[in-house]
C-alpha cells in the first residue's frame, strides 16, 4: 500500500512538472531577442476568459488592476534575469521593439505540492513589432504557460508570468 501511495504521488508530481505549456513560434523570427536594444512589453487581458467561462476582468474585479500590475512586473523580472541581450520594460521611451501580450485564457490549478498551493496557466499571443515602422517581426503562441505554485492567490499571477517571461527568453 505505501509503495502505491508513493507510486501516484511522484505521478502526480511528474504530471504537474510537465504541464508547464510552452511557446511555438508562429510566424516571423525570434533574432530579436539576441539584440542588446529595449523593448517595451504590455499585457492585454481586454479578451481573456477566466477558465474559459466568464471574462477575466470580471472574474478579478477589485483584485485586476493588482493582478495586471504584478503580471507585467513577473514578466519583466522573469524576462530580464535570463537574457544578456534585449532588456524589457513596461515603458516605450527609447525602445526597439514593442511586445503585446494578449491573452486569451487563464485557470488555476491545484499543483503538486501542498494542498492549497495552486498555480496559473494562460494562453494567448505574443506579438513583437519594430516600435519605429510598426511591422511585426514575429508571433509567438502562448500555449498552457504556467509557474510553480504558490499559496497566496496574487502572486500565482506573478510566478507564472515571471516563468513566461523566461520562457519568452529563451525562445529558439
Amino acid at each position: 500500500m505505501k509503495k502505491t501511495v508513493i507510486f501516484i504521488a511522484l505521478a502526480l508530481l511528474a504530471c504537474t512538472a510537465f504541464a508547464k505549456g510552452g511557446l511555438k513560434l508562429k510566424s516571423g523570427t525570434s533574432d530579436f531577442l539576441k539584440e542588446s536594444v529595449k523593448a517595451a512589453v504590455t499585457l492585454d487581458f481586454s479578451s481573456a476568459q477566466w477558465e474559459e467561462e466568464e471574462p477575466f476582468v470580471k472574474w478579478s474585479g477589485n483584485d485586476f488592476e493588482t493582478r495586471s500590475s504584478m503580471s507585467l512586473n513577473g514578466f519583466i523580472e522573469g524576462f530580464n534575469a535570463k537574457t544578456p541581450g534585449l532588456q524589457v520594460s513596461g515603458s516605450a521611451d527609447g525602445a526597439k521593439y514593442l511586445i503585446e501580450i494578449k491573452l486569451s485564457n487563464l485557470e488555476w490549478r491545484q499543483s503538486g505540492g501542498m494542498w492549497g498551493q495552486f498555480y496559473v496557466r494562460c494562453w494567448g499571443e505574443i506579438t513583437v513589432k519594430e516600435a519605429a515602422s510598426g511591422s511585426v517581426v514575429s508571433t509567438i503562441e502562448i500555449d498552457g504557460v504556467s509557474g510553480p505554485g504558490d499559496f497566496v492567490p496574487n502572486d500565482r499571477f506573478t510566478r507564472c508570468f515571471d516563468f513566461l517571461g523566461r520562457a519568452l527568453s529563451k525562445l529558439k
